[in-house]
């Protein structure tokens, strides 16, 4: 047999296999992404951080599906995808935050842009950029694919996107309104059977030392922003009881205070 005609076979019969091998990884693309929108429409919401880099995984999948890429991307991506999916259907703690470099058919890039990235993973409000900065991960393994396929003009808008994520994740970081020192707030429950005597308005002799421990206790708080006071009326009543507001005694530490 002419040597010369070996390599064309291998890629006529490459190709005869090519059909089949891409049903099934659309199939498997189509599956994963209704479980990634089950997930995303659930409790878990789609701003979660593992939830959107499978999505994006998913989305790099399908995108070189379409382009016909053969170098293996595409069984890879889909197999990160699943992984996280599996791992947050069943509740699985601790699940990693680690994303590969580069994957099979890419290679690693930009070693600057992963530096801010791990940046702001480290982030003490980084639940508030979990999003863009998953999806900017898994834009970083895809611009890898997309330079060692076509060279560095063809990957620049791909890490063009990635430059974008990194940005949205940290505007949206410092912009954060949650904190790791949030204003907690402490209930404190004063007996009304204890402090006033029953269809009174005025404190008995015992409420006094109770609302005086209060005072001292809210006076060692450090940071004070606002205090709710939360009562009401003598449970019974006929419909001729007087209902002024003065001789409720849900007034009384109102004018207590203003006093």
């Amino acid at each position: 047999m002419n040597m010369a005609i070996i390599p064309l076979l291998l890629s006529l019969l490459s190709s005869s296999m090519t059909p089949a091998l891409a049903a099934d990884e659309y199939q498997q693309i189509e599956t994963l992404q209704r479980r990634a929108d089950k997930l995303a429409f659930g409790e878990l919401g789609p701003e979660n951080y593992h939830l959107a880099k499978a999505r994006t995984w998913l989305d790099f999948a399908f995108t070189e599906y379409n382009d016909k890429d053969d170098s293996g991307v595409i069984s890879a991506a889909i197999g990160q995808a699943e992984g996280l999916l599996d791992a947050l259907e069943n509740n699985q703690p601790n699940i990693t935050m680690d994303t590969p470099q580069q994957i099979i058919g890419g290679e690693a890039v930009r070693p600057d842009l992963w530096e801010k990235i791990n940046a702001l993973k480290k982030e003490a409000k980084f639940t508030c950029g979990q999003r863009p900065t998953a999806e900017a991960e898994v834009y970083m393994v895809w611009s890898g694919h997309e330079y060692h396929e076509s060279g560095q003009s063809h990957a620049a808008s791909y890490m063009r996107a990635v430059e974008d994520r990194i940005y949205s994740a940290q505007v949206a970081i410092d912009n954060c309104k949650e904190s790791a020192s949030s204003p907690s707030m402490e209930k404190i429950t004063l007996s009304s059977d204890a402090m006033f005597s029953f269809n009174k308005a005025t404190l008995n002799a015992t409420a006094l030392s109770s609302l005086n421990e209060l005072a001292e206790n809210i006076k060692k708080v450090n940071m004070l922003e606002e205090v709710v006071l939360v009562g009401h009326t003598d449970r019974l009543r006929s419909d001729g009881h007087p209902e002024r507001n003065q001789l409720c005694p849900n007034n009384v530490p109102k004018a207590s205070n203003n006093s």
